[in-house]
């Protein structure tokens, strides 16, 4: 008697077994994969920035070092000069940003990055930025995302 019930449980462990492992390679492809829809990104206001900056961190949190955040820009939202710790690659994903070097953020002034173009800026390199359309951008830095704003007397 003993035989069977241990035969038989053998042999439901054996049945079920698949089971379980394609269902703890679910779960592990589940951490190992994220997708997210257009419609399910978290924005939350840019801390810090002017009105009309929204912040996604891809990498998860804000002080990740190094980090990937994806920003939304509303139409003629203007960055004034700042500069951060980490190099920076900004690619725009959607709209027009204008990237300056000197004085304000103006139409007109600067260099256009379109929609699948990109800027690549070195470590506290002066810069502003000018959204000429609604635009999001990705930004990945080899450091934590700091932002320094430039007064007057810290130009050069």
């Amino acid at each position: 008697m003993k035989v069977v019930a241990v035969t038989s449980i053998l042999a439901v462990i054996a049945v079920l077994a698949p089971f379980a492992a394609q269902e703890r390679a679910k779960e592990k492809s589940d951490r190992d994969i994220l997708v997210v829809k257009p419609a399910a990104i978290k924005w939350e206001k840019a801390e810090g920035m002017p009105d009309g900056v929204w912040v996604c961190h891809l990498t998860g949190e804000s002080d990740a070092a190094p980090f990937v955040d994806m920003l939304k820009f509303t139409r003629g939202t203007r960055i004034p000069l700042h500069r951060h710790t980490a190099n920076h690659i900004v690619t725009v994903m959607s709209g027009t940003m204008v990237l300056g070097r000197e004085g304000k953020p103006e139409e007109g002034m600067g260099m256009e990055i379109p929609a699948g173009g990109y800027a690549r800026l070195t470590a506290k390199t002066p810069h502003w930025t000018f959204a000429k359309e609604d635009s999001i951008v990705v930004i990945s830095g080899d450091k934590e995302h700091d932002l320094h704003w430039i007064e007057k007397s810290e130009k050069k």
